[in-house]
């Protein structure tokens, strides 16, 4: 039996208007000069939600269409470009143009394509045009980097997600979140598969697999927290990072070197051997080559292991 997502169209429909009713408060708010942090979230969630739930019932001409005024909102809240009225004014254009093919799905009637590429286009050359910010951000990039090149680019996350059973009946699909998670960096996916029963006693509308997934890129946590805020009470999510350094044993034996000991030169001046005694060369004991195979192994086992599958991210 398979799960009829259209009993949810109504719910999705309801809160996407609420959502553009705040995000055109929001912008209004802006265009006077009222530009705040929470106020850019808010107008940001908003959009994020109403992306996120096109895409999971298959509306993916307003989800394509929603991301681009994403990622305008993104890079406005995280200061990487100003909201200059030219910019508000695109915003306020992009939000008319989403309610009327909102409406125009809910209805079952053409959405007005030639608007829709207008106004995409309008983003897209403020997505492509570049700023003193950006500038900016990536001279401090290439500052921090000189300045401590240990510092990894990128950050590692691993993931642990189990769907409660019943999340499948809240019309939430796994592998739509997987894709968003790919476009934020290099996903890796394992599946886990031990509550899997046999297939004459499935019940295709409870989740019995889990997850553990690892990102690598630069993204933070806030953001991964985001792909999984729809399904929010529905699993069980742990989100880690990953430290990235390996210790390092080159400087201990470099250091060990360095004293320029010769293990076959006798360590007892000549002058205090008494006639007939005699000087065996120092060999390392077992006890040092045994500590030295110990570290070994413990750098090998934080080697990543294979996953089963990868997501690649899209170009």
């Amino acid at each position: 039996m398979s799960i009829d997502v259209s009993q949810f169209h109504s719910i999705f429909f309801e809160e996407s208007f609420e959502g553009l009713d705040i995000m055109e408060s929001g912008l209004l708010s802006m265009s006077q000069g009222e530009i705040d942090d929470d106020t850019v979230n808010g107008i940001f969630r908003a959009a994020h939600s109403i992306k996120g739930g096109a895409g999971t019932f298959g509306f993916s001409n307003i989800s394509e269409f929603t991301h681009g005024l994403e990622t305008l909102l993104d890079q406005i809240r995280n200061g990487e470009r100003e909201a200059t009225d030219d910019v508000i004014e695109t915003l306020l254009s992009a939000v008319d143009t989403l309610r009327e093919m909102l409406t125009a799905v809910q209805d079952s009637s053409e959405v007005d394509t030639e608007k829709v590429k207008q106004v995409s286009k309008a983003l897209e050359q403020i997505l492509l045009g570049s700023t003193s910010d950006d500038v900016d951000k990536v001279m401090d990039e290439v500052s921090d980097a000189d300045v401590s090149a240990s510092e990894p680019l990128t950050q590692t996350w691993l993931i642990k997600f189990k769907p409660l059973s019943h999340m499948l009946q809240t019309g939430n699909e796994p592998i739509r979140m997987f894709r968003e998670l790919a476009e934020l960096g290099a996903l890796s996916v394992e599946v886990n598969e031990e509550e899997l029963p046999p297939f004459t006693d499935l019940d295709p509308e409870i989740c019995y697999l889990s997850w553990q997934l690892t990102l690598s890129g630069d993204v933070d946590e806030a953001a991964i927290n985001e792909v999984f805020e729809w399904v929010d009470g529905d699993c069980e999510l742990s989100i880690e990072r990953l430290e990235q350094n390996v210790p390092d044993i080159e400087p201990a034996l470099s250091a060990h070197e360095s004293e320029q000991i010769d293990i076959h030169e006798p360590m007892i001046p000549p002058s205090s051997l008494t006639e007939g005694e005699t000087v065996e060369p120092e060999v390392p004991s077992p006890s040092a080559t045994e500590a030295q195979l110990k570290t070994s192994a413990k750098i090998d086992h934080l080697t990543p292991k294979k996953m089963k599958f990868r997501l690649k991210r899209k170009p």
